[in-house]
C-alpha cells in the first residue's frame, strides 16, 4: 500500500487548540447569559405582578365588590387575589371570615413594595382604594426590585387611582413608561 503525505486526520495538538478557544469564549458567554437570565427575570415578575393586579381590578369591576391582592412581609414572593364576601370593604378579615382567595401566585423573583398595608384593593368601579400613603405626598404605590439591574426595561409597577402602569424604578419612585 501506498501512504501519500500529508494523510488526513486530526493530531491531538489540533484538538487541544479547539478545546482551548472554546474555554475562552464561554469565559465571555456565561456571564453574559446569567446577566440576561436575571433581566428576564425581574421583567416576567414585573409583568406578572402587572397581570394580577389589572386581574383583581377587573375582578372587582365585573362582580361588583372589593377585591385585591395581598402578601406577607415588605418583600413580595407570594401573591394573592382575595375578594370581599360580607360587604365591609376588607379583602383581610382577621378572623377569616367575610373573604374569599381566587388564587396565590408564587414569583420568580421577591420585590419590594411601598404600600402603607399588606394589601391592594380595588372598588366595584375599579379605581385603587390603596394608592396613596397617608405619610407621604406621593398619589401612587408601587411594586418594585431594587436589586442591581442588569438593564431591564421594567422594574416596577405603580398603582394610582385610576391607573396601573409598568415602569423604571429610579430608587426612591417609579417612572412609569
Amino acid at each position: 500500500m501506498d501512504r501519500k503525505i500529508g494523510q488526513k486526520g486530526i493530531t491531538l495538538l489540533e484538538i487541544i487548540v479547539v478545546l482551548a478557544i472554546l474555554a475562552i469564549m464561554a469565559s465571555f458567554v456565561i456571564p453574559a447569559l446569567g446577566q440576561w437570565k436575571r433581566k428576564y427575570d425581574i421583567e416576567n415578575t414585573i409583568k406578572e405582578i402587572y397581570v394580577a393586579l389589572n386581574e383583581a381590578r377587573m375582578k372587582a369591576f365585573n362582580e361588583k365588590r372589593v377585591c385585591g391582592l395581598t402578601w406577607s412581609g415588605n418583600t413580595v414572593s407570594i401573591i394573592h387575589l382575595r375578594c370581599d364576601t360580607d360587604g365591609d370593604g376588607e379583602i383581610v378579615d382577621v378572623s377569616g371570615n367575610g373573604t374569599e382567595e381566587a388564587w396565590n401566585k408564587t414569583l420568580k423573583l421577591a420585590i419590594n413594595e411601598n404600600f402603607d398595608s399588606n394589601y391592594c384593593r380595588f372598588n366595584y368601579k375599579g379605581f385603587a382604594l390603596d394608592y396613596k400613603s397617608s405619610s407621604s405626598d406621593s398619589d401612587q404605590r408601587a411594586f418594585y426590585y431594587s436589586g442591581s439591574d442588569p438593564g431591564a426595561e421594567y422594574s416596577c409597577v405603580a398603582v394610582s387611582f385610576t391607573r396601573i402602569k409598568m415602569g423604571k424604578w429610579d430608587g426612591e419612585d417609579c417612572q412609569v413608561k
